[in-house]
């Protein structure tokens, strides 16, 4: 009776693995996908931020000193 015990313990810690795997994997993908778009956004509202022609002398300037 021992060995049936043993034998479904280890089925039952396989599966509850596999069913682990799996939602470490897609939390995963989801996270990946997230940042992902979160790096677009940041990438398209940068472009969108106006500076003066004044504003990129000045950086320039202080670079070139």
């Amino acid at each position: 009776m021992r060995k049936r015990t043993t034998s479904r313990a280890k089925e039952t810690i396989k599966e509850a693995t596999t069913k682990a795997t799996e939602a470490v994997k897609e939390t995963v993908e989801k996270t990946t996908v997230k940042a992902s778009e979160v790096i677009e956004e940041a990438k398209d509202a940068a472009a969108d931020i106006a500076v003066s022609y004044t504003h990129l002398r000045a950086h320039e300037t202080l670079r070139h000193l």
